[in-house]
């Protein structure tokens, strides 16, 4: 399942996408310098030879990054006070904008926390995808899964806490809204990625046969991993001061830990 459109704004995105580059002069790429109209050489090359011309649309760029900066803003604050205590005004002070900019974009303050949450989940996801497609077998491919969601608790721990504060409200399913839905596919997209490593795992002979059923061993994974990395970032200082073990220490021995009971005996 390919994730959705939450992915992070660039300055390059276009009114219409650019056709490829591979049959032009060399130094005639997109990367190239700008003249004073804004076109690239490549763009002024295929005006010479009477192709149409891809501008950009700035008003698209400019709202999809007002958007992107109070997704940003969102997530540092809702990681940090949690949705319940942050206002329209704390976050249109933390984006540098206008609070009217932000109801623009988002109804309330229940859309803007969901949207933000997708927007993590879909980091996450990504990684998880990219780090089982660059390995064998199957004890590779949830082996790197598991290194892939340490990296996102070191790299992205502001995206890392706003998905355990969504994971700590209790679930409502007679009401969700499009984007609450949204995030349930995305979990389930990740367990049926995790499902399918396992069942390989299985089938190549390189994690145990009797693991038992793959949907609940990927579920024991996500709980045990995701409940080691939270009380690593929340009990840190305590871990090591009454207990003399470091969280770096602690998470690299619990995936080792985890990584031998998938292993084949």
């Amino acid at each position: 399942m390919k994730a959705w459109g939450f992915s992070a704004v660039s300055d390059s995105n276009r009114e219409t996408s650019e056709d490829a580059t591979t049959d032009l002069p060399s130094g005639l790429g997109d990367g190239a310098s700008r003249d004073a109209s804004g076109l690239t050489i490549c763009q002024r090359w295929r005006n010479w030879s009477g192709m149409p011309v891809s501008r950009p649309n700035r008003r698209a760029t400019v709202k999809e990054r007002s958007r992107a900066q109070i997704l940003d803003a969102a997530t540092r604050l809702f990681a940090v006070h949690g949705p319940e205590c942050v206002t329209f005004a704390d976050l249109a002070r933390a984006a540098g904008i206008s609070r009217p900019l932000i109801y623009f974009h988002f109804k309330d303050r229940d859309q803007l926390f969901h949207e933000a949450v997708a927007r993590a989940n879909q980091m996450l996801y990504d990684r998880f995808a990219g780090a089982a497609a660059g390995q064998g077998t199957g004890r590779e491919q949830i082996v790197a899964i598991g290194r892939a969601y340490q990296a996102f608790f070191q790299e992205n721990p502001r995206e890392f806490a706003l998905l355990c504060c969504y994971e700590a409200k209790p679930s409502r399913p007679e009401r969700l809204s499009p984007v609450e839905k949204q995030i349930l596919q995305h979990h389930a997209a990740i367990m049926e990625l995790m499902t399918a490593v396992l069942k390989r795992g299985r089938r190549d002979g390189s994690l145990r046969p009797n693991l038992g059923d793959p949907l609940k061993t990927a579920l024991c994974l996500w709980a045990f991993s995701n409940g080691l990395l939270q009380i690593s970032a929340t009990q840190g200082c305590g871990l090591e001061q009454e207990h003399g073990v470091k969280p770096a220490a602690l998470i690299a021995f619990g995936f080792s830990l985890l990584e031998g009971a998938l292993a084949k005996r």
